[in-house]
């Protein structure tokens, strides 16, 4: 799981904690939605949706990304003039287009109260997600840097800050899963085959284990291309092309729609040379693992 850098706001100087210096021009609070609960002149309570802007007296959080996010709000310190009494919802659950008020806090400027705030997102649900604090942005729309998951946060009457966290989750596991060669077919026998195209599995093997000079009791038409296709062929189904990419599931039809096994493993096609030739690239392909989500197996 990547995490942002660590930093922390310095607590000891109130011109410091106040402002918080701008980091870059890029971060930006996510866009409200119509799902927010609008405006900041209405009265809202902890724990409340609200839009993105940041409010005096408040902090915000806001998810984007992929994934929902639960988040812990600890009060860590105190301002210079003592505490000022906040109210704090934590835990608290922010959906993915969310935005909802984690804490209110009226401490007095003028008297120096407040408190500072640091926010912790829980591990994500799905491993490998990816979870960043993506922008801090106070309540004069500038961004507040540091900006990182142990900043602590200054919230009073003339402070409000607004989080941003987006969660990445990780890309699916490819749908096919990953291919092998006609190769390793022909090297792993009859425990790892399926009788694809309805044959039995020693004779799927006995095609698999031909070669043109040791061709075993497999004989076939045409050129040795032809028991290359039809290697090529039955590899490809067993690596789940029938539910592949379009041009191998069209390659593994044509083949099909052309192509036989007799009596005694005689193999036989009706396909052109140039056809031939064609299927065998499209599937040979495929089984060394170059088609996008089906992987060669390591």
């Amino acid at each position: 799981m990547r995490m942002i850098r660590n930093g922390a706001l310095a607590a000891g100087a109130m011109v410091a904690v106040a402002f918080l210096g701008a980091c870059s021009d890029g971060a930006t609070a996510p866009t409200s939605r119509a799902a927010f609960v609008p405006k900041s002149s209405f009265v809202v309570a902890v724990g409340d949706l609200v839009d993105a802007t940041a409010v005096k007296t408040q902090l915000r959080v806001c998810k984007v990304g992929d994934a929902n996010g639960s988040f812990t709000t600890a009060n860590v310190e105190s301002g210079l003039g003592g505490t000022g009494n906040p109210s704090v919802k934590t835990p608290l659950g922010v959906a993915v287009t969310e935005c909802r008020l984690a804490v209110i806090d009226p401490g007095d400027a003028q008297q120096q109260i407040g408190d500072f705030f640091v926010v912790t997102e829980a591990a994500p649900a799905v491993a490998g997600t990816t979870q960043v604090l993506e922008s801090c942005i106070d309540d004069a729309g500038k961004a507040l840097d540091p900006c990182t998951v142990t900043t602590k946060f200054f919230i009073n009457t003339e402070h409000g800050v607004t989080l941003t966290y987006r969660n990445t989750l990780p890309p699916p596991p490819p749908p096919g899963g990953c291919t092998y060669t006609k190769g390793w077919y022909r090297n792993h026998g009859k425990d790892n085959i399926t009788g694809a195209d309805g044959l039995k599995l020693d004779v799927e093997a006995a095609i698999f284990a031909a070669t043109p000079g040791k061709p075993g009791n497999v004989t076939w038409t045409g050129s040795n291309d032809v028991l290359n296709l039809y290697q090529q062929y039955l590899a490809a189904i067993e690596n789940g092309g029938l539910n592949g990419p379009q041009a191998v599931k069209d390659a593994i039809a044509k083949v099909d729609g052309a192509s036989s096994v007799g009596g005694n493993i005689k193999i036989t096609t009706t396909l052109s040379q140039a056809e031939v030739s064609a299927a065998i690239n499209t599937l040979s392909t495929f089984n060394e693992g170059s088609f996008k989500g089906f992987p060669h197996c390591e």
